[in-house]
Order: structure tokens, then sequence, then C-alpha cells
């Protein structure tokens, strides 16, 4: 005796056609064993599988039970009789269901019905027990079913509210409810509890007016018609594999020749989709260019984010690794021999008001992504009864100090920084936090801010970062390029050296920013608000498989909260700081005024330093070293560290290296073949930005020609003839036209806005730089403006 193997469906395995081999057969033979050897497998497969509820008692020959027609047996489920495979080569014959009452003339198609109808209970349950899996994983799930990916433990996050564009008057209709619903005595309930009850009550309320909907799901485009040729396709499929099995040649031609009218027919509907959709994407593109040019114009140039090759566990580990850590307890000394001084204007240290929550909730984006709580801000601002309500919970927040724990919970997505990212450290982690709280703390962050500003803590001139009314970015590289610029057409020696911070933000100690804020004299009513905020952030992050178990986060400030960017500033004030009171007039000097620059420019965690002689900025250097020591986290990374010299060598000026070291290590000098980006703006190896320049000098010459080129693309991009007259183009919409600028005038408004901001800047040193020369035209237009 022989073990062979042969599959259920009859297919058998290549160790019987070895065995048979090796007995000496044919290969003729052969194959007229494995045929009936497969057609007794099927069979026995199939009497195998309808009779797999009897039960067989061990040592003990169980009695036969009949199955009559129409018996229910456990769960409710009708058995249908076991068929008579006694047959000659599948014969014709007719075969009649007792369940169901149809008739069958093929037997394949006999047991494909029995087979569906004894296993349709089966396959509900083992659909009911199966969880779907997709490529792209929604971050927010509904209310009281948190995905868990490979862990057990995770935040639970909700699926964001899908609200359409509704009317006025219906969302009258939804406050009015809301109203109705929030009407409880929150006064006697626990904080949590109360935060707790209102996101419960307004999330149910519009999830089953809307129910949500998986944002990140792959849409099904195509038709029913074609999915129910592809479910025809597959079923042909089956039903030849048991025709060819059985030995039915005619069976198994007609079906054949039935699914090949199937794939044609597919076919004609795939060339068809494909011409439609074409067709369709056209004329999408069409309206939305006619609805809004410039967001048009923004897709299109819209570069593709980054892959992600890290697996669950390496995003895992380094989270763990990075900020689950023991908290620090170091007691901090005073960084500097001179302390601020006591502020003038006291910190507004009332609860906030309707006023200040209502302009806070209109200034953001109704299309920002929620947090776990899933509730976006349009339901804040057309539901006036909410806020109401969620003033009531600031009240009771400012009164006890004290942060609720859902405030403290965040679900990180992470934005790859290049291409193909292999290290999770080229990753930025954008920490997704409730709707409340993101609200609550822009009103503190507010309030902060100008306690800072106020009381002349704040130095503008030096920190532009994150600022209300300045422009940091443009203020900061015009100042730089035209001090580069100068010292060019001057010969004048100039050093620059900008700094980079690795993982600045998520470096900061809780223990020292609780310092930055008593060193800057804030009230025990911040402090001990910030404190219990940051003694309960915990946070999961968002792979393809749903949120990971949650973490703690014991060092650094949330990217994306609205605290960070202020709390930061604070941390990075006290080296700005240091830097300003050992620096005496070692800042770039202009010849056209003589007037100094500043020596340090700093936009957040964007440092540079701008001086004459290299040795003063060395000091500078040596300073920043000292301070990132003294913090116990900031870190600076030479490698990323940059650093421009101009001056004379040998009778002719250029650039060279002026040897600075920061941390021990040589900073690189800027080349002509890799130039340095700071604040999105590029730096060649003597102070030029090429790429701009070059654009400047090649196309912007003769705007004319670029204006013509502009209208003739445009008309053969819309289907105009090139003889159609172009003012259609550029006129309002109230004039039937499309509100279009022409490039040569769209080009000297910038430049009027950008001298008009640059004017109205607070810093005295970039209001009196050089006005634009060669367009004495916009100072026209902006007297006129």
């Amino acid at each position: 005796m022989y073990a062979v193997e042969v599959g259920a469906r009859g297919i058998t395995a290549k160790s019987l056609y070895n065995l048979l081999k090796d007995l000496g057969l044919s290969r003729t033979h052969i194959n007229a064993f494995l045929e009936r050897t497969s057609k007794a497998a099927l069979v026995g497969s199939f009497q195998i599988w309808l009779g797999r509820e009897r039960s067989l008692d061990s040592g003990a020959k169980s009695p036969k039970k009949k199955n009559t027609p129409g018996t229910v047996r456990e769960g409710g489920r009708k058995n249908c009789p076991p068929v008579d495979f006694n047959g000659e080569n599948g014969a014709n014959t007719d075969l009649k269901c007792s369940t169901c009452g149809k008739n069958y003339k093929r037997r394949a198609w006999y047991i494909k019905h029995l087979k569906t109808h004894n296993g349709v209970e089966a396959r509900q349950s083992s659909v009911r027990s199966t969880t779907f899996t997709s490529d792209r994983v929604d971050p927010h799930v509904s209310h009281g079913q948190p995905l868990t990916g490979n862990h057990q433990e995770s935040i639970n996050i909700r699926t964001r509210l899908s609200i359409p564009n509704l009317k006025q008057s219906t969302w009258k209709v939804h406050d009015d409810n809301l109203a109705v619903l929030l009407e409880h005595p929150g006064s006697k309930q626990e904080l949590n509890s109360q935060v707790e009850t209102f996101q419960n009550t307004v999330y149910d309320y519009f999830s089953e007016q809307y129910p949500p909907r998986n944002h990140y799901a792959r849409k099904n485009k195509d038709n029913s018609f074609k999915l129910k040729m592809r479910k025809k396709k597959r079923e042909l499929i089956k039903n030849l594999r048991i025709a060819k099995a059985l030995g039915d040649n005619h069976l198994s031609h007609q079906l054949a020749r039935a699914l090949r009218s199937i794939l044609k027919l597919i076919q004609g509907i795939s060339a068809q989709t494909a011409e439609y959709r074409d067709n369709f994407d056209r004329a999408k593109q069409e309206v939305d260019f006619d609805k809004n040019p410039f967001e048009y114009s923004k897709t299109i140039f819209k570069k593709e984010r980054g892959q992600l090759l890290l697996t669950n566990d390496q995003i895992y580990d380094h989270f763990k690794s990075t900020y689950e850590v023991p908290k620090s307890l170091r007691r901090y000394r005073d960084p500097n021999d001179q302390k601020p001084e006591f502020p003038r204007i006291e910190f507004h240290g009332i609860p906030p008001t309707l006023e200040e929550l209502s302009s806070q909730i209109k200034r953001k984006s109704s299309k920002s992504a929620p947090g776990p709580d899933g509730i976006p801000y349009i339901v804040f601002k057309k539901c006036p009864s909410v806020r109401k309500h969620l003033l009531n919970i600031y009240g009771k927040i400012w009164s006890g100090k004290q942060i609720p724990e859902c405030f403290g919970k965040a679900i990180f997505v992470l934005i790859p920084k290049k291409d193909r990212v292999t290290d999770p450290k080229d990753t930025r982690p954008i920490a997704l936090t409730n709707t409340i709280s993101k609200i609550f703390f822009s009103v503190l962050q507010t309030r902060m801010t100008r306690f800072m500003l106020s009381n002349n803590y704040f130095k503008p001139n030096h920190q532009k970062g994150f600022l209300p009314g300045i422009s940091g970015c443009l203020e900061h590289n015009t100042l730089l390029s035209e001090s580069l610029k100068d010292a060019r057409k001057s010969e004048r020696q100039i050093t620059v050296c900008w700094i980079d911070l690795e993982n600045a933000f998520g470096s900061i100690q809780h223990e020292l920013m609780l310092f930055a804020l008593r060193w800057y004299n804030f009230p025990p009513l911040v402090r001990d608000m910030i404190a219990s905020y940051y003694s309960k952030l915990r946070f999961s992050i968002i792979t393809k498989e749903g949120p990971s178990k949650s973490l703690s986060y014991n060092v650094g400030l949330f990217q994306g909260c609205c605290l960070s960017p202020i709390a930061f500033n604070i941390v990075i004030n006290i080296l700005v700081d240091k830097l300003i009171h050992n620096e005496k007039k070692w800042g770039y000097r202009f010849k056209f005024n003589n007037k100094y620059t500043e020596s340090i420019l700093a936009f957040a965690d964007d440092l540079a330093i701008l001086t004459r002689n290299p040795k003063h900025c060395q000091v500078l250097l040596n300073e920043v070293d000292k301070f990132c020591e003294w913090t116990d986290g900031l870190r600076t990374k030479p490698s990323k560290c940059h650093c421009l010299c101009l001056g004379r060598r040998n009778t002719r000026y250029t650039s060279y290296d002026p040897g600075l070291s920061l941390g021990g290590q040589c900073i690189s000098t800027v080349t002509e073949n890799a130039p340095f980006k700071f604040l999105g703006r590029k730096i060649d190896n003597i102070g030029r930005t090429p790429s701009l320049e070059g654009i400047v000098d090649s196309f912007l010459n003769d705007l004319n020609k670029l204006d013509a080129g502009v209208i003739k693309m445009l008309k053969l991009w819309l289907g105009l003839a090139l003889t159609a007259d172009s003012s259609a183009l550029f006129r309002g919409s109230n004039s039937f036209g499309m509100s279009l600028k022409r490039p040569s005038e769209l080009y000297k408004h910038l430049r009027v806005s950008k001298r008009y901001i640059l004017g109205k800047s607070h810093d005295d040193i970039v209001t009196s730089l050089p006005k634009d020369e060669d367009a004495p035209e916009m100072i026209n237009i902006r007297s006129m403006q």
C-alpha cells in the first residue's frame, strides 16, 4: 500500500506522478490513471463535504440518521439530500433539489447548486468573523471600534464626520437640536466625564444624520454591469473545471465558448470605460479651471509625497526609544547673567470669552483634519449653541487649572522628508489632536504671544517665527540677499553661518519649558495648566495596519499642536537673548546708509548668524554649543550646518573657507555645485539665488513676449482659435470673462505687494533696504493703492 496525495478538487500532486513513473508505467497509462484518480477524488471529496456533520464516536459505530427533505438541523439550516454519483462519464439525467425544487440536467450544475445551498451559512459566518484590511487604512474609525493593528492597546479613534455642504436653514435646525441634547447640569459632572459626554453627544448626533465614510478607502469606479460580468466569468471558470474533471466534453465545450464571449464583452467594456474616464477627467479639469484657476494650478504643480519603506516594528521601536523615556527631573539654573525685567503688562488671566472663542474658530480651516474625536471645525463654526457649551467647559478648565485626559491624546501621521524613506528619522510626525483642545490652546497661545510681545521679551528684529503680523521668511531672506549683494558690490567682508538643530521640537525637555515660563514671569495659572497638559501626552502612530499601541510622550513638543510654536519660541528665546547680550555691533554694515544688521536671524529653530568677521561668528557659535549643553536635550547637527564667507584673498575678492567649527566638527562651506537652502530660498557660493536670478534674466526682461506665449498656450488649451479675441481671458466674471491676469501685470503686482510688506515691517533695517529702481512705475501704483 502506498499513500498518495490528491487535492480536494481532484488535482493530483507531483508525488503520485513520480510513483507511477518509478513503477515503470508509460506516459499514456500514467495520464489515464491520473484522470481516473482525479475523478474519484473529486467525487469522494464532495461526498465527504456533504456528510461533514455526521458525528463519529471513537471506538463505536454511530447510528445513521436519515436526512429527510426539509429537515432542520442545528443553526436552522436545511440540508439537501445526497447526490447519486453512479453515472457514467456524467450522463445527462434530470436532477431535482428537494429543498428548493429546482431541476438540473447537468450533474456539474447540480453539484454546484448543492455546494452553494449547503455552504451559505458557513460562508456568512466566516464573513462575519473576518476583518477586512486594505493597503490604505483610515486613521479615523467609528466610535467604540478602535483599530489596534498589531497591538491590543491603542487610542480610540473615531471616523471623521463627513458633513456635506448644507444651507444655513439646515444648520439652524441642527443647532436647535444640539441645544436640546446638550441641556444637562454639566457643572455637577466631573471634568473628564463632562468633556466625554459633550464629544459623544455631538459626534453621535451628526453620525446618525450623516453616516461617516472611509476617506482613505479606494473608490470602486467600475460600473455594476462590468462587476456582474466579472462575477459571471469566475462562475464559468469554476464550472468549466468541474466539467473537465467529470469528463463531460459537451458541457466543457459550451462553457468554454460562453467564457470566450464573456471575456470579449469585458474587454469592450474596459475600453469604453477608459474612454469615458478620459472624457470625464477632461471635462472636470475644465470646470475646476473655470471655477478657480489658482487652486487648479496648485494641483498641477503639487509635489507627490515620498514612500515610507519602513516596517511597523521599525517605526514603533524608533518612536518608543525616542519619546517614551524617563522624564527629566533636572533643576535648571539661570542661563544668563541678566534676568528679564518684571512685566509691565500683566497676563490676561480671565477665562476665555465667547468673542475670543468665535474669533479663533473663524480663523480655522474647515478642511483641517480632526484628531481622535473626529469632529471637524465646521460644527463649531455653524452651531452657536455648541460654542456656548464649549465655553462652559473651558471656564471649568481655567478655574481648576487641570487639563482633561482627552486633550493630551493625539495620532501621529508621518510625512516623508525624502522620496524614499528607509530611516524613521527622515519623517516628520504631525500630531492630530482633538478639535476642542486645539481651540482652547489657540486662545491660550494668542494670550501668551501678546504677553511676550507687549513686555519686549520677544525681539521681532531677531526672532520672526510664528509671530502675528510679521512675514518672517520674506524679511529674513530679503535682509540676507541685500547684505550679500551689498558686500559683493562694495567688496566688503561678510560671514554667514546657518545652524541646524537635530529634531528641535522633539528634543525640548518638559522641565526646560516650565523653567522658561518661570524665567519670563508667566503667572502660576498658565504654568499649572501647561504642566498638567504635558503630563498627560499620549500618542498612537498611524501605519498601514492602523494605529499602533499608545505611547507616552515624555520629551518634546507635538508638531501640529497650537501650543507648540509659542512654547518652542519661549525656550529658544533664552538662546537669542544670550547671543544678543554677547554681540557688540558685530553685524554687517551697509555701505549706502552705514547701518548695522542684526547678527542673529531666527525663525523658530532655523538660525542664521550674520557678522563681518569670522572670529565674531565663531564666538557666537561657541555660545550656541554651551546653550545646547545646558538644555540637556537640544543638539546641533554640524553635518547639515553651512557657512559662507566673502572677502579678499590674495588681492582677489572671492568666497573662502573661514574654518568655523561647531561641536568640535568643521562646518562645510557653500559651493557652486551644491547651493544651500534657507527658509525656502537657495543661495550659492557667492550669495546669489541661481534659479531665481536665471528666470529673471531669461524671461522677465521682455514681459511682452512672455504675455504672448502664455496667451497662445491658453487659447490652445481652451480650444480657441489663435485669432480669437484674448480680452475674454482677462475680463472679470461680471463681463463674461475668466478673471485671469497677464503675467507682466501679475509680476508687477507681486513686486508691489513685496515692497508694501517690507515697508510696513517693524524692523528698521528692513524698511531702509534699497527700493526697486528698475520698475519706477510701481511706485505710482503703490501710492494709488
